[in-house]
């Protein structure tokens, strides 16, 4: 009977092991935003585990390093901005999106333009004469601040734009070293919570129609390709996280916490992002067009080519 109930017992390891070893394995890096609770859920609540992927979440400072993390495979899966996705394919690199993380809508408060306190900066002409911090020259903030601006009149060259890491970007503003910001949560609700700086406006929902793409979540095309199986178990993960996120926002509010080390006075208020994890070709070519006309994009290409199907 022992030896019976050993066999069983080892059997059923094996069979556990080979499951194991079977699994997909898929490095997925993201960055210190809510825009990803999609994939924070489906980690926690096993939804990548049931189809057979072994996830692995991975804290990256910037989305733009995401497209060189993809081609040598240091990642599978990015998280990059649509600038970010089309600027790299742009100079050569092959990669698409797979699945959607979050879209801009009229209630958008997750990302804003702070100005220091006791400075008059009210509107777009009034950051004329003025240093801006933008966490990331050439990425999203930069080019949406650009057409805010744009589309109210001001004068890009009167605008002095300087590069900061987003945790740096409070400091900044708060010794002086800079006027104003363009941030996101949580360090935007950090700097005005804290009097650190005042809000001008939530210009992304002021600029952007409902809808517009925020960020998505891509790999190379060979991966998809070789990956057919893993590419719809995972997009069916970040589907069903999305799902959950959306109709769970304490849950959801545990798992930002987790996975980006939100403190709780702050992961309370600050808002989570709106979630949609289906990217589709009008969105791309809406990114494509502001891309160009701003000169960050020598030519708009097909999306049916961006889109991985």
């Amino acid at each position: 009977m022992k030896t019976l109930k050993t066999a069983v017992v080892s059997i059923a390891l094996t069979a556990l092991a080979a499951t194991a070893w079977a699994q997909t394995k898929i490095k997925v890096g993201y960055t210190g935003s809510t825009d990803y609770v999609a994939a924070f859920v489906a980690k926690e609540e096993g939804f990548f585990q049931k189809r057979g992927l072994d996830v692995e979440l991975q804290l990256m400072t910037n989305n733009a390093l995401g497209p060189a993390a993809l081609q040598s495979n240091s990642l599978q899966v990015a998280t990059p901005t649509p600038p970010v996705l089309l600027q790299a394919r742009d100079a050569g690199i092959d990669i698409v999106y797979v699945a959607g993380g979050s879209v801009i809508t009229k209630q958008t408060t997750t990302v804003g333009l702070v100005a220091r306190p006791g400075l008059d900066i009210k509107n777009a002409k009034d950051f004329e004469g003025k240093k801006v911090a933008i966490p990331g020259l050439g990425a999203i903030l930069h080019i949406t601040f650009q057409k805010w601006l744009m589309d109210r009149g001001a004068d890009l060259k009167k605008v002095t734009m300087i590069e900061f890491a987003m945790p740096q970007i409070a400091d900044a503003v708060k010794g002086g070293t800079v006027d104003a910001a363009v941030v996101t949560d949580p360090f935007l609700t950090r700097i005005t919570t804290t009097g650190i700086g005042n809000l001008v406006s939530y210009y992304m929902s002021e600029t952007f129609p409902p809808g517009t793409m925020g960020v998505g979540y891509a790999t190379t095309s060979a991966w998809a390709a070789a990956n057919p199986a893993a590419l719809k178990a995972f997009r069916e993960a970040i589907a069903e996280g999305a799902a959950l996120a959306t109709k769970d926002s304490a849950l959801a509010r545990a798992a930002i916490g987790k996975y980006i080390k939100v403190p709780p006075e702050i992961l309370s208020t600050m808002q989570i992002a709106t979630l949609d994890p289906i990217v589709t070709e009008k969105q791309v070519n809406d990114w494509s067009t502001i891309l160009v006309q701003q000169g960050m994009l020598k030519a708009g290409e097909p999306a049916s080519k961006i889109v991985a199907k």
